[in-house]
């Protein structure tokens, strides 16, 4: 649950962050600790000072007891705080993951890929834009072939809370840059024979996947998240457009702000 402790007073307001559903209010008076019991969850705390109004969030793990600081509250504008309404603080986070998605084209095998984004969250909506880099060694026609991806991606995000944890539904779109290099064997002797190698490939591609994962808080302000989604590749050859499945799985840590 939710302590306050014996040094604290004033009216204090309980919401629940995702719905903004009003949890408890409590007229506090200096010199009484008060404990509230609060089900697992992410939950807003107001508290009304004249022209301003103090607010915080915080994360309640099953059996466990989190302290209200109000040194760690931001102080705003009771303007500010009417207009947003009774709904969760817009907040920022920044990702980093590690990932596994099928080859964008025939052959390439399962593909590893790091990444970084930006989120935005507002409500039960997240957005996150990101960029994600892959590289992958495979057989092609008798040719070892190294290809190596940049993406660019936004996505966009679903959620909804169980207990402490959140569960999405989304959709990521991603624009890549795929570049590939050739090696035949024995190339050392056809290059000091010919004086040059198999020219490199260097292409477009697409991609478009409905996602769907769950996010775990580790603490206030740091989560875990898992994610994985089936969708569409589509690559610009020399031919045309080409299309083919899309698989994709991966792990990130965010830390919010």
């Amino acid at each position: 649950g939710l302590g306050l402790g014996a040094s604290l007073a004033g009216r204090y307001v309980v919401t629940a962050t995702e719905s903004g559903e009003l949890i408890a209010e409590v007229d506090k008076l200096r010199g009484r600790a008060v404990r509230l019991a609060l089900d697992p969850g992410r939950y807003l705390v107001r508290k009304p000072e004249g022209s301003f109004v103090r607010i915080g969030e915080l994360l309640v793990l099953p059996n466990s007891l989190v302290m209200l600081d109000e040194a760690e509250m931001d102080q705003l504008p009771y303007a500010e705080v009417a207009r947003r309404g009774t709904g969760p603080r817009r907040t920022w986070a920044v990702e980093l993951g590690l990932g596994m998605r099928a080859g964008v084209v025939p052959g390439a095998g399962l593909t590893p890929a790091v990444g970084a984004a930006l989120l935005r969250e507002r409500g039960p909506w997240a957005f996150a834009l990101g960029i994600e880099a892959a590289t992958v060694d495979f057989d092609a026609k008798g040719l070892s072939a190294t290809q190596r991806e940049l993406w660019a991606r936004a996505d966009a995000r679903l959620r909804w809370p169980v207990a402490w944890t959140l569960y999405y539904l989304g959709l990521s779109l991603g624009v890549g840059w795929i570049h590939q290099a050739f090696v035949r064997p024995e190339e050392r002797v056809i290059r000091a024979a010919f004086g040059s190698g198999v020219p490199t490939r260097d292409g477009l591609a697409i991609r478009i996947v409905p996602t769907a994962g769950l996010e775990l808080p580790l603490t206030g302000r740091l989560a875990l998240r898992l994610e994985g989604g089936a969708g569409l590749n589509l690559v610009r050859t020399e031919r045309g457009w080409t299309a083919s499945p899309a698989a994709i799985g991966g792990v990130s840590t965010g830390l919010r702000f």
